[in-house]
């Protein structure tokens, strides 16, 4: 049991990786660019065991995780569709992306927030055909994150729940279950290792919201002016 309590207090360090590396400084330059920091996005799943008693309790994590990478997917999205719309080569930052959209739409584009909170762009006269694609892409964007981003606040107190529930699960509750002696480490070691992603789950969250409060603090502090 010793084990499991400590698998439950394993709290994985998920390093925060930006979509791109910002452009280094000129010599002499003074100036700084923050680009907005992405949650570095492992494929967060749940392994089973093909014991009904303990994977029907890892399965309560299968759609929190989902939306965990449908929310990072769509923020990822974001930058690499405004790329492709603007003829920028893929891989730039969201600020270059954002820097070239400003000059190509000539102070043609307003920011303003939707409810939840959130910035959306519009050309306030005719913009070239390449520029309204690029808004078209953002504001879609924008929409399917907006949907995502308040389920992530439920999230860590779920994984926390599920992982209390599991806590239980030892050799001798897998052995009431049915398992072999020898097939009890097996099972043991992917017990252990579904404890460890639904530790990680929460800094993961942690960083999916830095990620989208630092894209809305880009985008208007680009059109607000």
């Amino acid at each position: 049991m010793r084990q499991f309590i400590f698998a439950l207090s394993v709290l994985i360090s998920l390093s925060a990786a930006t979509t791109a590396e910002a452009k280094k400084p000129k010599e002499g330059d003074t100036t700084t660019t923050t680009e907005p920091a992405a949650a570095a996005a492992p494929v967060l799943t749940m392994a089973t065991t093909g014991i009904a008693d303990v994977d029907n309790v890892f399965n309560q994590a299968v759609d929190p995780l989902k939306t965990l990478q449908d929310t990072q997917t769509a923020i990822d999205n974001l930058t690499k569709n405004l790329n492709t719309a603007l003829g920028l080569a893929d891989g730039g930052s969201l600020n270059d992306a954002l820097a070239d959209l400003k000059t190509k739409a000539a102070g043609k584009v307003t920011v303003a927030m939707n409810d939840k909170q959130m910035p959306t762009l519009k050309p306030s006269d005719a913009v070239p055909e390449e520029v309204q694609k690029a808004l078209d892409g953002f504001n879609a964007s924008i929409d399917e994150i907006s949907a995502l981003v308040p389920k992530l606040a439920a999230l860590p107190d779920q994984f926390k729940q599920i992982a209390t529930a599991a806590a239980g699960f030892n050799p001798a509750s897998l052995t009431k279950s049915g398992v072999k002696a020898t097939e009890a480490p097996k099972i043991m070691k992917a017990i252990t290792g579904n404890l460890k992603v639904l530790s990680s789950a929460p800094n993961v969250v942690t960083g999916l919201l830095d990620s989208v409060k630092n894209l809305t603090t880009s985008v208007s502090s680009t059109f607000g002016g």
